[in-house]
């Protein structure tokens, strides 16, 4: 009865938080009503804190962050909240996460509706207004720029390939197939920076989990099973392909906005953040002295949150980002080799993942992930 009874506690506020997840995602796309996906997050908040409030104390940085957020914001420009809003919701799902972590099913559960999550959104592909041969999605989606979408694709791969591994029969199959799919989306976002580090977190996770017995001949199986699906659709890849070609040489001839103009923004802000370290700019872009540059993002993480906030949030995130990292190693290479799980050396290598495409975007994938 106690098992059943905590298997009912775990389901509801799951459930529920799932509902946000599609909600607050295709709520504009199909049927929009006012601050219900906020609403359904704030109460799935309560229930879980409810459920298992000593889980929380790990939310004290990330909590700690966010009131000096709000105090910078409110005193130091005029009560402007908007932006702090982002952050709010995902302090309330990393501490939802907190508690329905105790349960050891939810991560792979979560990784499977992610899935579908992210099907869902390729029924509303479209080409991107910026870039007609880049695939995004519609500007009513709350992922439709091509790079987040390619993220998410970049994902996508990641995790139908280490399920299939881990997977035998039909499943092998499904998750294949999933994982080619948004491979094939993946190209058409043309993200290089997504395919980089795709291919750098793959690599990673076949290195840490080629070496356990009996994993190899999984592993072989299922590249060779990629492979041979990547040939017969070899017709939609190549497009890609061709689309990422046309892109550096568009890119060549105009000037690369996405490596040096970025490089530029990136210096740009940090400079703004030296000239006002403590209490930030209270701007999400950055203005460049160049008068002939518009206004850009800096596309770090970091460098994002000190221009606005100052120092001190930016470095309880830091804080926040190397007590993940250093847990992500030692769960990997530390422990006794009886104790080790495959799911360590995967979350080592998507904590890379993250990691690194925290540093050349502002707000992606914090929240879901």
């Amino acid at each position: 009865v106690e098992a059943a009874g905590s298997f009912a506690h775990q389901w509801f506020p799951e459930a529920m938080f799932y509902a946000y997840l599609f909600m607050s995602a295709f709520a504009y796309a199909i049927l929009y009503i006012p601050n219900l996906a906020p609403a359904i997050l704030s109460a799935t908040t309560l229930i879980a804190s409810l459920k298992s409030p000593l889980r929380l104390k790990w939310l004290l940085l990330p909590a700690l962050t966010l009131s000096i957020m709000a105090i910078i914001d409110f005193l130091g420009y005029r009560g402007d909240m908007e932006a702090i809003k982002y952050y709010l919701f995902w302090t309330m799902m990393f501490a939802v996460c907190l508690v329905l972590h105790e349960n050891p099913g939810f991560f792979d559960r979560a990784k499977n509706v992610l899935a579908i999550y992210l099907l869902c959104h390729f029924f509303f592909l479209q080409a991107s207004p910026v870039d007609e041969n880049r695939l995004g999605l519609s500007e009513k989606m709350s992922i439709s720029n091509p790079n987040d979408l390619g993220y998410w694709c970049a994902f996508g791969v990641f995790m139908g390939l280490i399920a299939s591994i881990r997977s035998s029969g039909l499943k092998r199959i499904l998750y294949s197939s999933f994982a080619l799919i948004a491979l094939i989306v993946l190209f058409r976002t043309v993200s290089r920076s997504a395919l980089i580090f795709l291919a750098f977190s793959v690599a990673t996770y076949l290195f840490l989990s080629i070496r356990e017995r009996g994993r190899f001949y999984s592993i072989l199986l299922v590249l060779i099973l990629f492979a041979v699906s990547g040939l017969a659709f070899k017709h939609f890849l190549s497009e890609g392909m061709q689309a990422y070609r046309h892109r550096m040489e568009y890119e060549e001839d105009k000037g690369n906005y996405s490596f040096s103009g970025r490089t530029y923004y990136l210096q740009e802000g940090i400079r703004a953040v030296i000239a006002s370290p403590w209490y930030g700019t209270g701007e999400d872009e950055i203005s460049p002295r160049e008068a002939s540059k518009p206004s850009a993002a800096p596309h770090n993480v970091f460098v994002a949150v000190a221009l606005h906030y100052g120092i001190w949030p930016t470095l309880f995130l830091a804080i926040l980002w190397l007590v993940t990292l250093v847990r992500a190693i030692s769960l990997t290479f530390w422990v006794a080799e009886s104790r080790r799980h495959d799911q360590s050396n995967e979350l080592f290598a998507f904590t890379l993942f993250l990691f690194l495409m925290s540093n050349v975007s502002n707000k992606m994938m914090l929240a879901p992930f």
